[in-house]
C-alpha cells in the first residue's frame, strides 16, 4: 500500500531536547509532567519553551524547483528521538548524501547514535527514484516507503508497517535547510524523531 499525503497534518510526539536552531523549529510537541497527561503545544509554543522568540519560528514552506535538484549534495543531520513508551531520548549526529544516479538519487547516511544507554556508529541507506511528478522513496531492497514532493515547501505522508503506522512531514526551511518529522505509533510503540538537514 503507498503512502498517502496528508496535507496539513502536524506530527505529534513527545517533547524532545532544546531546540537548536529557532530559524528551523518544528512539530506539535507534548510535554509529559511527572506522568501527568501531556499538553500539546504547537509550534511557537514549542519555541518559547525552547527559549525562543516565537517570532523566529519559519512556518513558512520555503518551495523548490525540483525535488530531486533540491536534495541533490551533501546535509549535516541533526536529529532527535523519543521513546514515549519507554521514556527514553536520543540524539542522531551525521552526514547524508543524495549522489546523483540515471533514475534519480541514492541516499545514504552515516554517524553517531546516543539513545538511552546506546552509543555508537549507525547508518541507512534510501532509494529516491523519479515517478512521473513525484519522487518515490524506497528502501535499499526497492520495497515502496513513500513518495515525496517538495515543489510547494511541504509534503506530507503516511506509512503502514504490519500493526505499525508511521506519519511524516518534511518541511524545506530554506534554500540550504529541510526538516523530517516522524511519529511512529503501534501496540509496542510511541516514537517521535525529528531531522534537521543543513546543506555542507
Amino acid at each position: 500500500m503507498r503512502g498517502s499525503h496528508r496535507p496539513g497534518s502536524p506530527g505529534v510526539g513527545v517533547r524532545l531536547e532544546r531546540v537548536r536552531d529557532c530559524r528551523t523549529a518544528i512539530g506539535w510537541q507534548t510535554v509529559s509532567v511527572r506522568d501527568k497527561p501531556t499538553k500539546v503545544f504547537g509550534r511557537r509554543g514549542a519555541a518559547r519553551r525552547a527559549g525562543c522568540d516565537a517570532g523566529a519560528v519559519n512556518d513558512v514552506p520555503h518551495p523548490v524547483p525540483d525535488t530531486i535538484g533540491y536534495l541533490a549534495g551533501r546535509w549535516r543531520l541533526d536529529r532527535r528521538l523519543a521513546d514515549a513508551r519507554a521514556g527514553v531520548t536520543g540524539t542522531f549526529t551525521g552526514v547524508g548524501e543524495f549522489v546523483p544516479v540515471p533514475d534519480g538519487l541514492d541516499y545514504a547516511e552515516r554517524g553517531e547514535l546516543a539513545f538511552g544507554p546506546h552509543r555508537g556508529p549507525a547508518w541507512r541507506r534510501l532509494r529516491y527514484r523519479a515517478d512521473g511528478a513525484l519522487v518515490r522513496v524506497e528502501f535499499e531492497d526497492g520495497r515502496f516507503f513513500h513518495d515525496l514532493d517538495l515543489r510547494k515547501g511541504t509534503w506530507a505522508v503516511t506509512h503502514p508497517c504490519r500493526a505499525d503506522g508511521y506519519a511524516g512531514e518534511f518541511r524545506v526551511t530554506s534554500a540550504d535547510s529541510f526538516v523530517q518529522d516522524w511519529t511512529v505509533t503501534g501496540p509496542a510503540k510511541d516514537l517521535h524523531l525529528v531531522t534537521t538537514f543543513a546543506r555542507h
